[in-house]
Order: structure tokens, then C-alpha cells, then sequence
């Protein structure tokens, strides 16, 4: 194994036939550094695919690997296999906790309609830094999606409060807007 800390993705892939599903860790102790070999599984028909990526899990270098582990997850996400994104967005995420890798976790979620998730994934991220707006927009998909129209608004309306340029938001504000009243004449009591 390298030492040269960094983490090292073995991009080859490969089905295997499993029987159940869930994550496999093993480490491996080289020299002063410590290795991490991590197996996300998620179920594609019978079929399980398993990614093998190798972390220095040495403090030095959890940022760079949470990264690494971050950019190979957007790439997962980009490819639409969101459970295996979501598996290293959270290895990241053990890593380095960030607004991003909240964030985009959340996106992950919310693209498998797991909008609890989201939501959880969302508030952390604002908790994290109050000026990500993709963590204001990620909690209202998933409270739009919940039907809580009005906290929906009020997260659309900050991210555009810190984004004004995304014209995406402003549409986002318009069909929120056109759904409030519709949603609280059906829940008022007469």
C-alpha cells in the first residue's frame, strides 16, 4: 500500500450475488497509518455492487479524503444510483462534516422520495453554515414534497434572500405561493 496519504479509489467495479444487504469495513494497519477499506452495498435486483474505496482515516488527511469520497459520490449521483451516492456521501460525511456533504446527501434522499431524510440531512447543513443556500432549497423540496407548504416558502424565500440571482428560486417562491392558499383552505375549520 502507498503511504502517501491520500485516498485511493479502486474504480474498478463488480456485481456479486449477496443475500443480505448492508456494509462491510475492514482496516488494515500499515506502518503509522491506518487503512480503511469500506464496501457500501445497496440492492440492484438480486445483484449488489460493491464499491471499494480505500481512506486513509489518519486526522491529517480526513479532509482531503472527504473530498475525494465527495467528488465520487457526485459522480454516483450524476450516474443516478443514489443509494450507493448516499453511502459515500456519508463516509464523507464521518470524515468532515460540512454544509456541502449534508447537502448533498439531502439531494440524494430527496431524488429516492426518502424527504425525511432530506429534511434531516437539510437542517443539519444550515446548522452547519446558515449562508448555504442549497441547504435552504434542499429543506423546502423536501417540505414542498411533505405538503408543509408554508415552511417551504419561508426556506425558498431565505435561499433567495442569499442567492437573488437564481431564477430557479423565484419560480420555486411563485408555485409555492400559487399552493399556500390552496393547502390552508383545505385544513381551516369552520
Amino acid at each position: 500500500l502507498p503511504n502517501d496519504g491520500t485516498i485511493k479509489k479502486f474504480t474498478q467495479e463488480c456485481k456479486i450475488s449477496i443475500l443480505q444487504q448492508g456494509n462491510i469495513t475492514w482496516r488494515y494497519k500499515h506502518s503509522n497509518n491506518n487503512y480503511q477499506f469500506y464496501f457500501p452495498i445497496t440492492t440492484s435486483l438480486f445483484l449488489r455492487t460493491l464499491i471499494i474505496i480505500w481512506v486513509d482515516t489518519s486526522d491529517t488527511n480526513a479532509q482531503n479524503n472527504a473530498e475525494t469520497l465527495k467528488e465520487m459520490a457526485n459522480d454516483l449521483h450524476k450516474q443516478e444510483r443514489y443509494k450507493e451516492a448516499i453511502d459515500v456521501y456519508s463516509k464523507s460525511i464521518e470524515l468532515n462534516p460540512t454544509a456541502t456533504y449534508y447537502g448533498n446527501r439531502s439531494a440524494a434522499y430527496l431524488k429516492l422520495s426518502r424527504f425525511n431524510y432530506a429534511l434531516d440531512d437539510a437542517t443539519k447543513a444550515i446548522e452547519i453554515d446558515k449562508a448555504y443556500s442549497k441547504g435552504y432549497t434542499r429543506r423546502a423540496d423536501a417540505n414542498m414534497a411533505l405538503e408543509q407548504y408554508s415552511l417551504a416558502l419561508e426556506d425558498y424565500m431565505q435561499a433567495k434572500r442569499i442567492d437573488s440571482n437564481n431564477t430557479r428560486l423565484s419560480a420555486l417562491i411563485t408555485k409555492c405561493q400559487e399552493l399556500l392558499p390552496k393547502h390552508s383552505n383545505c385544513l381551516s375549520i369552520n
